[in-house]
């Protein structure tokens, strides 16, 4: 009799809860809830399968990760110990309702918040930018950037009288993909322009800024290179600017650290040093001389240590404080030597490490280049032209392709950030044969920052290089 006075005392604190907890949420004692939802878990059916490796729940032909029974348990109701699926018919008819009669919170949802056309309608075309003006308090006048070219405004958003004007100062054929200004001058505005995912037809010239509001704009940043010729052949070779008859040097790029530079910045240029000692095998004697310079490296090792790699090269001229690596060809007096370009991999080591740039040469550019350093002061330039693979294709150097523009705020300095890219054009004139291919850039994309908008540097994504000098 004790027992069952006991249980029915249980039973009536546990429907207690469960009454507080389903009409009065006022009064809801959420510490006795959570105490039985502990006790619940405790009791969970799945409480020793979820642990089961894959193998053990294979034997006992269950599925292989715990998803179910993690399920139940997250979705338990806490009084009841289960899943309270009696529930879920109810819960559908409630949101069949709540469709029939919705409330509308997105534009273009319903009548009174549909899209009305702004234009411009002129010459626009698909409008990929734009931007309220944030030197225009009333938040009406909106700038607005076409693929098919130009930068348009108009000064009130709102009426649909007021008319579009095209921006002078900006070529109106010229496709605008994004608009933004800065953060700590609203008075700059910036503009990138082309679009890379239409295979080359809506070519852009860079990026392009204001520095009065969106009047007048330069050309800042990208564009057509100046300094060089459309070409067909990648070109990577050394210059040697202290020879005056000297002949370029071939190279191959290493497989690991960052790619060499080039345009839309200037090529890696600097003064060479030979290393100390020349294998580059222990750490470099002589660090304050190779400090800020370029550092010549001779391949295999001297004293025959076998775990002198490419890596250890590499990483001790980087520690020594150099901006690039030159390894050079050794003979190693094998019978099947040759004087090759190889390239350069890190083998099990962690090349996320390396911050510099390496290059690969033959021996008889390495001792004539050792020779030159030998005799005065050397300054090279490492020329590389494209970063991808090019058989036969035109390649017209420049920084066309503006994808995204971002000026971020940094405690007041404004630091301007540009995904930049390059795109191949494909023009079919009825035959295979008669197929033009043109590269539009040099393949040296990726993400540029500047904090003046004159000076920029390349923010290295360390892609690596396959076996034909590519990046991919």
């Amino acid at each position: 009799m004790k027992k069952l006075y006991i249980y029915l005392l249980s039973l009536i604190a546990l429907f207690s809860i469960i009454y507080l907890y389903e009409f009065n949420d006022d009064s809801i004692d959420y510490d006795s809830i959570r105490k039985i939802h502990e006790k619940n878990l405790e009791k969970s059916p799945y409480k020793n399968t979820k642990k089961l490796s894959k193998s053990e729940r294979k034997e006992l032909q269950l599925p292989p990760n715990p998803y179910n029974e993690r399920l139940w348990e997250l979705t338990m109701d806490p009084i009841l110990g289960r899943p309270k699926t009696e529930n879920l018919y109810i819960i559908q008819d409630e949101l069949y309702q709540k469709s029939l009669y919705p409330i509308e919170g997105v534009p273009g949802e319903n009548p009174d918040m549909a899209w009305v056309p702004r234009g411009p309608s002129n010459i626009a075309g698909r409008t990929n930018g734009m931007m309220f003006d944030p030197n225009d308090s009333t938040n009406k006048r909106v700038f607005a950037g076409g693929v098919s070219g130009g930068i348009f405004v108009n000064d009130d958003i709102t009426d649909v009288n007021s008319k579009w004007r095209m921006i002078e100062g900006i070529p109106r054929n010229l496709p605008v993909s994004e608009l933004t200004y800065d953060p700590n001058n609203p008075k700059i505005f910036y503009a990138g322009t082309g679009e890379s995912f239409t295979s080359g037809d809506a070519i852009g010239n860079g990026l392009w800024r204001s520095t009065d509001g969106g009047n007048t704009w330069d050309n800042i940043f990208g564009g057509r290179s100046d300094s060089e010729q459309v070409f067909k052949n990648e070109k990577v070779e050394i210059e040697i600017l202290t020879e005056n008859n000297a002949d370029p040097m071939f190279f191959i790029q290493a497989s690991f650290g960052p790619n060499l530079p080039g345009p839309p910045v200037s090529y890696l240029q600097n003064d060479i040093v030979i290393a100390n000692p020349i294998d580059g095998c222990t750490t470099l004697s002589n660090s304050a001389q190779i400090n800020g310079k370029i550092v010549l490296i001779q391949d295999g090792s001297i004293d025959g240590d076998t775990n002198c790699d490419y890596f250890k090269k590499v990483k001790e001229g980087q520690t020594a404080g150099a901006k690039a690596v030159i390894v050079y060809n050794k003979d190693d007096g094998s019978t099947n030597w040759t004087d090759d370009l190889v390239t350069m991999n890190p083998n099990n080591n962690d090349a996320s490490i390396i911050t510099i740039p390496s290059i690969f040469i033959k021996a008889s550019d390495g001792d004539k280049l050792k020779e030159f350093i030998e005799s005065k002061k050397t300054t090279i330039k490492i020329i590389k032209q494209t970063n991808l693979l090019v058989s036969g294709v035109t390649i017209v150097p420049g920084m066309f392709f503006i994808n995204d523009v971002v000026v971020r705020n940094n405690n007041g300095n404004s630091e301007i950030y540009v995904a930049a890219g390059s795109r191949k054009w494909d023009r079919v004139l009825g035959t295979r044969s008669d197929s033009q291919n043109t590269i539009l850039g040099s393949g040296h994309d990726g993400i540029y920052k500047s904090i003046d908008g004159i000076n920029w540097q390349k923010i290295e994504l360390y892609h690596p290089m396959d076996e034909n000098n590519s990046a991919y």
